[in-house]
């Protein structure tokens, strides 16, 4: 991120005034949310946060392959930048069939089931840290 000084007084800039942009400072933003399916790469979220200044990407994910493949390119990519990657189970209380789970246990038991394989595939890269989304 950078803040831009365009100079001048009132809402527009003066016409002798050239832009100048300063880097954000490092401590600006703790972390963003994101999405798994940005067009961006994993390296080039990184590089987007780290010209934020921000250490932790927070970013939705289900037992999907799909899904959990691109998440799990997302946390080789913190790791080996030194970021953190703050992973939610984005469970709700439909299956996949978008039918309302047929119990609280049956809604309980997808949700482990769905966590143990994410976190299983991205303790490898570093993740720690979950959140569950049970709406």
């Amino acid at each position: 991120m950078y803040l831009v000084d365009v100079g001048g007084s009132g809402s527009s800039p003066s016409a002798n005034t050239q832009p100048v942009t300063t880097p954000a400072k490092t401590d600006t933003f703790y972390g963003i949310n994101g999405h798994f399916d940005y067009r961006y790469s994993p390296a080039q979220v990184v590089s987007i946060m780290k010209g934020l200044g921000c250490s932790t990407y927070r970013v939705g994910c289900i037992g999907d392959p799909a899904q959990l493949n691109a998440v799990v390119n997302l946390g080789k990519a913190f790791q080996s930048a030194g970021m953190t990657l703050f992973v939610l189970i984005d469970l709700g209380i439909y299956d996949s069939n978008r039918e309302l789970f047929a119990s609280e246990s049956v809604a309980f038991n997808r949700g482990q089931s769905c966590a143990a394989t994410v976190a299983a595939a991205l303790a490898p890269y570093g993740v720690t840290m979950m959140s569950a989304a049970m709406r």
